[in-house]
């Protein structure tokens, strides 16, 4: 069983991707301040974090992750509305290990993603 962070402030979509991992620990961050602190405090395995956040911006908190000793080792799964070559440029050069456009993608197909990454991991 993982430990899985979701920063997302669609409350819906959270609670729907919480659901697709059967099997591991969920836990939700509505803001970016909320989900750096979860990540400090709690470790996750891994975190699926939204670029669009209400306090943040989901760089300032993938940068903020990549810049601490205690989480940057993470894997981060980035979610955006934002579909152009500029914004995945700035998701992978700050730590990003993957994307996917909320637009073109199934949750099972995420899902999917978030287990092979935690697979990897072992």
């Amino acid at each position: 069983m993982a430990n899985i962070l979701i920063i997302e402030d669609d409350e819906a979509l959270a609670k729907t991707l919480a659901l697709a991992l059967p099997g591991h620990r969920v836990r939700l961050a509505a803001t970016g301040g909320d989900g750096l602190d979860q990540a400090t405090s709690q470790r996750p395995d891994l975190i699926v974090l939204d670029i669009l956040l209400p306090d943040m911006s989901g760089i300032e908190v993938l940068t903020e992750l990549k810049a601490d000793d205690k989480t940057s080792a993470l894997p981060v799964i980035v979610l955006t509305n934002l579909n152009n070559a500029a914004t995945v440029e700035k998701i992978l050069a700050a730590g990003g290990k993957d994307f996917f456009v909320k637009t073109d993608w199934r949750i099972d197909e995420l899902a999917e993603k978030i287990e092979n990454s935690l697979t990897s991991l072992v």
